[in-house]
């Protein structure tokens, strides 16, 4: 018959045993509250915000209830027609709020939204004809803080949406500098100018 030699095991190796699985353990659980933590803070610093079609009587009027004012670039690009806005951070809009916009109206065919990059965030806004941005604007309520981002679209013609997408790359998409007086008479030769366009059609 086999002899089988009994192992001896130290109070000292249990010990070791036991305090390594204990370490495991606490190292898994300070891990896992970390993580969560950076969760929330993430979560924090990227509030969600919700887009929506404002009230108003002339034009289609789109807000985005931002608490901040971010830069932003804006495009005006066809087949298909769209305006495309690039915000410099990441920002975060609400599936649903999308979802509840993507409804047909006369002007907007399709809302989307995305991230191109990893530092920047893209709306898009696909068109039915021809459209330009008629209004755009931070508004603020009467403590001077920012309740949210409005900009109105106004139908156009195949020239005025030309012009207006030459007008905007000349400026870098920066569309909240067309609002300074240094821009303005700029902007105004260009709208002269459809509408000296326009008429000669229609004459």
């Amino acid at each position: 018959m086999k002899k089988y030699e009994m192992i001896k095991i130290s109070k000292t190796s249990i010990h070791l045993t036991f305090f390594f699985n204990f370490f495991l353990f606490f190292t898994i659980i300070i891990a896992n509250n970390k993580s969560e933590a950076n969760e929330l803070i993430r979560n924090k610093q990227h509030s969600i915000y919700d887009i929506v079609f404002c009230k108003s009587k002339k034009l289609t009027s789109i807000c985005i209830n931002f608490d901040k004012q971010y830069d932003v670039d804006l495009k005006l690009l066809n087949e298909p027609y769209r305006i495309v806005l690039n915000f410099d951070k990441i920002i975060k809009i609400s599936k649903y709020s999308i979802n509840e916009m993507n409804v047909k109206t006369d002007l907007i065919k399709q809302i989307r939204f995305g991230y191109p990059t990893r530092s920047l965030s893209r709306l898009v806004i696909e068109l039915d004809q021809p459209a330009i941005i008629s209004e755009f604007f931070y508004k603020k309520d009467i403590n001077n803080k920012i309740i949210n981002l409005q900009m109105g679209i106004t139908s156009a013609s195949e020239a005025s949406f030309s012009i207006a997408k030459h007008v905007l790359s000349q400026n870098n998409g920066n569309i909240l500098n067309l609002n300074e007086n240094d821009n303005k008479k700029k902007l105004l030769d260009y709208e002269n100018k459809i509408n000296l366009y326009e008429n000669k059609i229609n004459t």
